[in-house]
């Protein structure tokens, strides 16, 4: 029997000092032939603009390339998510372009950001880690 490599991973966001769970992140190995990953996050609201998305996202980050060996990640964002857009560039993903009208929901159709970043642009990042905590 053939075994079916896990592709997917999806870890809470803690805070340390609570303890409370204030989000999620995911990442996603799209595609294994051409070295392609996928990472996205929520955090809950009271904790924005705290450096927890910048934070675990620059790990996720680690994780993708380390593990996987990829050659790409790339994030999604609402073209509306200032904050979000921030926390991408601030980890050194780049603005590829807008997906216009990409995603309906529930008060119509929304534009999208597409984001990514190369494995030599993170090795060569400030950002790069091998020691990964995931």
């Amino acid at each position: 029997m053939k075994q079916i490599n896990r592709t997917r991973f999806a870890f809470a966001i803690i805070e340390n000092k609570s303890g409370e769970l204030i989000g999620s992140i995911e990442f996603n190995n799209r595609d294994e032939i051409n070295q392609i990953g996928e990472i996205g996050y929520i955090v809950h609201p009271n904790y924005w603009g705290m450096g927890f998305a910048s934070e675990v996202t620059k790990e996720i980050i680690s994780f993708g390339f380390n593990k996987f060996k990829l050659h790409r990640i790339f994030a999604t964002c609402d073209v509306r998510n200032i904050a979000s857009a921030k926390v991408l560039e601030k980890c050194g993903l780049t603005l590829e372009g807008k997906m216009r009208e990409d995603l309906l929901l529930r008060d119509g159709w929304r534009d999208t950001y597409l984001y990514s970043i190369l494995e030599h642009e993170w090795a060569e990042s400030k950002l790069y880690r091998k020691d990964v905590k995931i």
